[in-house]
């Protein structure tokens, strides 16, 4: 297919630059240094385009993987409700897998909003399980809300709220 597109194009200019080159009297190498940079643009764009899928695949790979390090761990708390700061039950390790889990929530929404790297329809997937956590697990909720009232977190100080603002969308 790609094949194709370039050959046609390369039929396009060699048609149109004939009659330049009767008229201006272009010559043979002013038409080749055409064809070259238009196929220097052409890699370079396919190149760019393969790289970005490329760093989409591996923050998919990498946010999953993430996920599943703390997901048996969040499900536990979940099922043990062990889901209040103020509980008896409460470890730290508690706290400190509902922080990661909330670092890892920022990261996403980062990359998904701000580096748009993230297609939107993943996005939509991860904030469904975002929101599933956050129903299930109050103290997710309580923790973000404390960062996002101190504001002493890289991913908040623009005033956006990912729990809160892609929940209405």
């Amino acid at each position: 297919m790609m094949y194709a597109l370039r050959l046609s194009l390369y039929l396009i200019v060699l048609i149109t630059t004939k009659a330049y080159w009767i008229n201006f009297g272009f010559e043979l190498s002013d038409y080749l240094v055409c064809i070259l940079g238009f196929e220097a643009s052409l890699i370079s764009y396919t190149q760019n385009k393969n790289n970005r899928n490329q760093i989409e695949i591996q923050l998919f790979i990498d946010f999953n993987h993430r996920y599943n390090l703390i997901n048996e761990r969040l499900e536990i708390i979940r099922c043990n409700g062990l889901n209040s700061i103020q509980s008896k039950n409460y470890d730290r390790t508690d706290e400190s897998i509902i922080i990661d889990y909330i670092n890892l929530c920022c990261e996403q929404y980062y990359t998904y909003r701000v580096k748009k790297f993230i297609p939107k329809s993943v996005w939509q997937f991860w904030h469904q399980g975002i929101m599933y956590w956050c129903e299930t697990i109050p103290d997710i909720l309580i923790t973000w809300e404390t960062e996002y009232t101190q504001n002493n977190s890289f991913y908040i100080k623009n005033n956006d709220h990912p729990f809160r603002v892609e929940a209405n969308r």
